[in-house]
């Protein structure tokens, strides 16, 4: 169902909320940045997470809560590998050019996946942004499920800072947030099966 949604996505919405985004100057609104840091937060804390976990594991045992930010923070770690290896695969074009002059929709028309290349004007899809929201707050969501809304909330001011800064297409976001959950769902089964 997934591929469905970023399959229609990529035909009849990527291409007209870009050039909206564009035309209407969305990427003036600063607030909008602000949202699409949330990922690069939450992967420094899973950094220091493992840090933590690492150093007190030489003092004494990890508990549950220790066990639970270990696994959250590798779930992002992860997910954020697993984009980045997809990255490469798909080799899509970005919405528009932000970066070492990188082809893009806006600036020269560049619109489509170019499989199998690297390099800056091919890493669009998936969002790793989106990956590493995803992979954390779906672990947080799964352990504490009262905290769903304000997870989602998190993920969709992230969605809304990366397709408002035209830094991603909507398609780009659906599929970092699949590739981020099943990071989570994966760790979890893994969990289950260790136990």
């Amino acid at each position: 169902m997934t591929t469905g949604v970023i399959i229609f996505s990529y035909f009849f919405c990527d291409r007209p909320i870009a050039e909206w985004v564009y035309h209407h100057h969305i990427a003036k609104w600063t607030f909008l940045k602000g949202f699409s840091y949330i990922a690069t937060g939450i992967k420094t804390l899973a950094g220091f997470i493992l840090c933590y976990c690492g150093i007190k594991r030489f003092w004494k045992p990890w508990n549950g809560y220790d066990l639970l930010l270990l696994r959250t923070s590798l779930s992002i770690l992860i997910a954020e590998g697993i984009d980045e290896a997809f990255k490469g695969l798909f080799g899509r074009f970005w919405p528009t050019t932000w970066v070492n002059g990188n082809l893009s929709l806006i600036s020269n028309g560049s619109y489509g996946f170019n499989f199998f290349h690297l390099g800056t004007s091919y890493q669009s899809f998936p969002s790793g942004h989106m990956s590493i929201v995803l992979g954390g707050l779906t672990m947080i969501t799964i352990k504490f499920p009262k905290t769903f809304l304000i997870c989602l909330a998190l993920a969709l001011l992230q969605m809304i800072g990366l397709i408002g800064m035209n830094y991603h297409f909507l398609s780009d976001t659906i599929g970092g947030a699949y590739i981020g959950i099943l990071t989570a769902l994966f760790m979890v089964h893994l969990q289950k099966n260790a136990q």
